[in-house]
C-alpha cells in the first residue's frame, strides 16, 4: 500500500503528464475478461516483477495522458486485485504479491496496480495465449522484462540478450541482502562490527544497472523537452556510481555542488559531472529533481567550447550518473580535427582517459559528501552503446598510431569494478584496466599492453 505522501506525490506526477519507466507502466483502458486484456496485464506484472517492482497504471497512454472517453461506469469492480492475482497465477510461473489503489483524477478513477518486489528468481510465462485470430500473444516458457529500447524508450517485451545481466543482477542482489538479513540476525555476537554494517546497507540500494537504465531514461526525456536535434548517428559513453558503505544524508543545496565542484580535480576541462553554475545561460544550471541535482548540456550547436551532449544526476546519499555522447561522432564539427565519420571509430585514448577520470571525479565527490575513505567502497559501471560496425583508432592525438584487430559486431557493453575510496592516484589504473580490456576485446579480440594504459591514465592524473 501506498502512504499518503508517496500516494499524493504519484497523484501529482500522474496529472501533469506521466512518464514512463522501467517501474512504471501505463496502459489505456482494457477489459481484463478479454484474451487481449488479460495479455496486456499478465505481460506488464511479469515484466514489472523481474524488475523487482514497480506500478501498472490503468487509464493513460503511453506518453502519459489521461484517458478520459473510455473509462468503465464499473472500475472498481472490473479492476480488483483478485481478477489482477486470478491473471498472474494463470500465467506466472510463481505467485507475487500485488496490492490496490485507485487514485482519482479528474473526476475519473484509475486503477494502480502495485507489484512486490524482491524477485530471486526469473518469473516465466507457463502458458500459451492466443487473440481471437488465433494469433500467439502470450508464449509459454518467455520471460518478459522492462526493457531500455536502443532509442531510449521504455517498453516489457520478451527478454533480449542485453537484459539478461541487468535481471540476474536483480536476483543475486536479492539473494545476497537475504543473506546479509541472517548474518545480522543469527551471527551477531560472532562477526566484526564492520562486517555487521556492510551487510546492513547490502542490497537496499537499486542494482547499478537499474541506476544506468533509469538515467538514459531521464536523458531521453530531457531531450524530448528540450526539443533537441539528435544527430542520426550518435553513440554513448555512460557512468554510474552507487556507494557501499554507511549511508550518509544531505540537502541538496547550492553550497554543497559549489563544495564539490571546488573540490573536483581538473583533468580534462570538461570533466563528467561537469558544474556550470556560472553559465549565463540558465539552462545550463544543475536544477534539484526528487532529491538530486541533475543537469542537461546541450552545446551541440557551440563551436567555441562545444560540441557537448551531456545530462548528469547526483544524489548526495551516495547515487552518481553520466552520460555523454561520443565525441567520435561529434568532432566532424569542431575545428581543429579532421573529419571523420560519426558512427565509424572509438578513439582507444579518449576511453582510457575519460573512465579515469569518472572515477576520480566519483572519488572525490565522495569524499567531498564525507564519506569514510576507509571504509568505503565505489561500485563503478561504464557502459558503452551505439558500438556495432566502429573500428578502434587515434584520432584524438595524432602522435599515436593505433587501430583494432577487427569492428565491434557488439552494440552495447557494461563492465562493473568495485573502487576503494582510499585509493591513490597512482593505482587507478588497475581499476581501469578491467573495464577497457573487455571493452577493446569486442574490436576483433584487440589487446592493449598494460603499461600504456597505465601511462595514459598517469598522465591525466597529472594534468593541473
Amino acid at each position: 500500500m501506498l502512504d499518503r505522501q508517496r500516494f499524493d506525490e504519484l497523484k501529482a506526477f500522474l496529472s501533469r503528464g506521466a512518464t514512463e519507466s522501467l517501474d512504471l507502466e501505463l496502459k489505456e483502458w482494457i477489459d481484463p475478461s478479454t484474451p487481449h486484456g488479460k495479455s496486456k496485464i499478465a505481460k506488464a506484472c511479469l515484466a514489472l516483477r523481474n524488475n523487482d517492482g514497480g506500478r501498472l497504471i490503468i487509464g493513460f497512454d503511453d506518453s502519459g495522458n489521461q484517458c478520459m472517453i473510455d473509462a468503465p461506469d464499473d472500475i472498481r469492480t472490473r479492476y480488483t486485485s483478485d481478477v489482477i492475482q486470478e491473471i498472474i497465477g494463470k500465467y506466472a510461473s510463481e505467485p507475487f504479491g500485488i496490492s490496490m489503489e485507485y487514485i482519482l483524477i479528474n473526476n475519473v478513477e484509475h486503477p494502480v496496480v502495485s507489484i512486490h518486489g524482491g524477485i530471486k528468481n526469473p518469473v516465466v510465462c507457463k502458458s500459451d495465449l492466443n487473440n481471437n485470430e488465433g494469433k500467439p500473444i502470450l508464449r509459454d516458457n518467455s520471460i518478459y522484462v522492462r526493457s531500455v529500447t536502443s532509442n531510449h524508450r521504455v517498453s516489457s517485451s520478451e527478454i533480449r540478450r542485453g537484459d539478461w545481466e541487468r535481471l540476474l543482477t536483480i536476483c543475486f542482489e536479492n539473494r545476497e541482502a537475504d543473506v546479509a538479513r541472517f548474518v545480522r540476525r543469527h551471527l551477531v555476537d560472532i562477526f566484526d562490527p564492520q562486517l555487521l554494517q556492510a551487510t546492513a546497507t547490502h542490497g537496499k540500494s537499486a542494482s547499478i544497472h537499474n541506476l544506468l537504465d533509469r538515467g538514459a531514461v531521464r536523458y531521453r526525456e530531457l531531450c524530448e523537452e528540450r526539443q533537441v536535434k539528435l544527430p542520426n548517428v550518435l553513440g554513448y559513453r555512460e557512468f554510474a556510481v552507487e556507494i557501499e558503505g554507511a549511508e550518509i544524508s544531505h540537502v541538496p543545496s547550492i553550497s554543497l555542488l559549489q563544495k564539490i565542484a571546488s573540490n573536483a580535480p581538473r583533468i580534462s576541462g570538461w570533466s563528467p559531472w561537469v558544474i556550470l553554475l556560472g553559465s549565463r545561460t540558465a539552462n545550463d544550471h544543475p536544477q534539484i529533481n526528487k532529491g538530486m541535482f541533475e543537469s542537461f548540456i546541450d552545446y551541440l550547436g557551440s563551436g567555441f567550447i562545444g560540441p557537448h551532449l551531456d545530462y548528469w544526476s547526483l544524489n548526495p546519499s551516495g547515487k552518481y550518473y553520466h552520460i555523454r555522447a561520443l565525441e567520435d561522432d561529434l568532432v566532424f564539427t569542431r575545428q581543429g580535427f579532421e573529419t571523420i565519420a560519426p558512427g565509424k571509430y572509438l578513439d582507444f585514448l579518449l576511453q582510457i582517459s575519460r573512465v579515469a577520470e569518472g572515477i576520480a571525479i566519483a572519488i572525490s565527490i565522495s569524499q567531498t559528501l564525507g564519506f569514510n575513505p576507509e571504509t568505503t567502497h565505489l561500485k563503478f559501471a561504464a557502459r558503452w552503446q551505439g558500438l556495432r560496425g566502429r573500428g578502434l583508432c587515434s584520432w584524438a592525438d595524432r602522435r599515436r598510431d593505433f587501430a583494432s584487430w577487427g569492428n565491434a559486431i557488439q552494440e552495447e557493453f557494461v563492465h562493473t569494478v568495485r573502487v576503494p575510496l582510499n585509493v591513490a592516484k597512482g593505482d587507478i589504473h588497475e581499476y581501469v584496466r578491467p573495464i577497457i580490456d573487455n571493452l577493446f576485446a569486442l574490436f576483433g579480440g584487440t589487446e592493449i599492453d598494460a603499461r600504456v594504459v597505465q601511462g595514459i591514465v598517469n598522465d591525466a592524473m597529472d594534468r593541473k
